[in-house]
């Protein structure tokens, strides 16, 4: 192959490249704003509002850790303890700088009010749902546990066996701590009743989550407490075991017979039944069913938190939760149903469409979710890119045409000034010898070398004119 053959192939790449140049800056534009747009690298870290300690919450919290841990090795989970949903809720609407503010956490849905944490300033009870939180569906059903100590029953009341709210009046009521989501629900059902709420002293003499407010139930010491839990939390636990022990206990659940009026009441609140002898079979404890109050339990986070983090955080609930229990069947968590919070877009798909995102074990966890929020960008991007494609072609030629006539401007300046006769034949001469051998330098594509060959015919007319000008 000769010399001038192969800068002529270099010269047609040369001049596709720069052609196809503003298609590529396009694209890259294009991906860039893709990229920034889908945020697919999301953060490695996850802050996790836990709720008191020998609570559900916490308990759940570190399940859904070791499941995190599991499944996507490198996302790491930190553990902040609260006082319970209403403390959880005001610490996802902390800005994200604050050392405490969380981006996940639980929501007990009854008694609880969306609005907490909220500036009251800004805040009218009219306006419509804040959005700042989502929910990520409800995941659990927990009940509302009604204690009291039956040497007081027998004192204030007459009898050890109490059926309403309102009997509590005159008891010590222990309601929880500020902050958490059965505090909030036991005072609104102490007002439904009237019965004061519990001065800040009595209400700080335990928290209704530890063990110990069991012992202290059993004593005496508290006349009732209030308190909502799954079955498989400590202090559930411990109450069953206080029930089912040979020494006959003090502690009495009581049985609410008017539970149902109370669902129509408060929203996301159901009635269910304690059976007669599941505490214990052999002894028939407790002798008749217990109708109880049960509140569902959603996963919420910030309306921002990363797609890829709730995505992580849906399939998580679905591992955690399916197991069954007293008061929920096998697999009926989580459930994409109304609650306190709007669902998000991302669980509403979720729960429409199910898990979209296989998860790759083989490939670290960022590079995965990039690979599954950028392939179907991208094909939409390439299907975008054809019918500009096809503008390559003619852009390619006017640019080769270009090339040739932009020369003819020259020439037609050095006719006009040989029909002029005011310019030296000698500097005539010199202009038309330097467009000669910028046209020689000119390549172009074989497909237009008659374009070519047609102006160096021109060229040589003006030169054979100028000759004959000057004779």
């Amino acid at each position: 192959m000769t010399t001038s053959r192969l800068r002529n192939i270099f010269a047609q790449g040369g001049d596709l490249l720069w052609t196809i140049l503003p298609l590529l800056a396009l694209l890259g534009m294009l991906l860039i704003s893709v990229y920034y747009w889908l945020s697919p690298r999301p953060p490695m870290q996850l802050r996790f509002a836990t709720g008191q300690a020998n609570g559900t919450y916490i308990e759940l919290a570190h399940q859904y850790v070791t499941d995190i841990q599991e499944h996507y090795p490198g996302l790491k989970v930190e553990l902040i303890e609260t006082k319970g949903a209403t403390d959880n809720i005001q610490r996802l609407r902390m800005a994200r700088s604050a050392a405490s503010s969380a981006e996940v956490a639980f929501a007990q849905n009854g008694g609880v009010d969306a609005r907490i944490g909220l500036d009251p300033a800004k805040s009218d009870p009219n306006d419509p749902m804040p959005e700042d939180i989502d929910s990520l569906g409800t995941v659990l059903r927990q009940a509302l546990w009604i204690i009291y100590n039956a040497d007081v029953a027998k004192q204030l009341r007459g009898s050890e066996t109490l059926t309403h709210i309102h009997e509590l009046n005159g008891f010590k009521i222990n309601v929880g701590v500020e902050g958490s989501g059965g505090r909030m629900l036991a005072l609104k059902l102490l007002g439904l009743n009237q019965l004061p709420a519990p001065p800040a002293d009595e209400v700080d003499l335990s928290q209704a989550m530890s063990e110990s407010m069991i012992d202290k139930v059993e004593a005496g010491h508290i006349g009732a407490s209030l308190f909502v839990a799954s079955t498989d939390a400590k202090v559930v636990k411990t109450l069953f075991r206080k029930l089912a022990s040979s020494t006959p206990s003090k502690i009495r659940l009581l049985n609410l017979v008017d539970a149902e009026a109370y669902t129509h009441v408060i929203p996301h609140l159901s009635r269910a039944l304690l059976p007669s002898g599941i505490i214990h079979l052999g002894r028939e404890i407790p002798t008749t069913e217990i109708a109880l109050l049960t509140s569902t339990t959603s996963l919420i986070v910030r309306e921002d938190l990363h797609p890829a983090l709730q995505n992580i955080l849906l399939e998580t609930s679905r591992r955690v939760h399916k197991k069954a229990d007293l008061f929920q069947k096998e697999g009926e968590f989580p459930i994409g149903q109304p609650s306190l919070f709007h669902l998000s877009d991302e669980a509403e798909r979720y729960f429409r469409q199910g898990n979209s995102t296989p998860r790759r074990p083989w490939l670290p966890f960022w590079v995965s979710n990039m690979i599954d929020r950028m392939w179907l960008t991208l094909m939409t991007v390439a299907a975008a890119l054809i019918p500009i494609s096809r503008l390559i072609p003619p852009f390619y030629a006017w640019r080769m045409r270009r090339r040739i006539f932009r020369w003819y401007e020259d020439l037609y300046r050095i006719e006009e000034a040989i029909d002029g006769g005011q310019v030296a034949r000698t500097e005539l001469q010199d202009n038309l010898d330097k467009l000669l051998a910028r046209v020689e330098r000119t390549r172009v594509p074989l497909s237009r070398t008659d374009e070519l060959y047609n102006l160096r015919s021109h060229l040589t007319l003006v030169q054979q004119r100028l000759e004959a000008h000057q004779a």
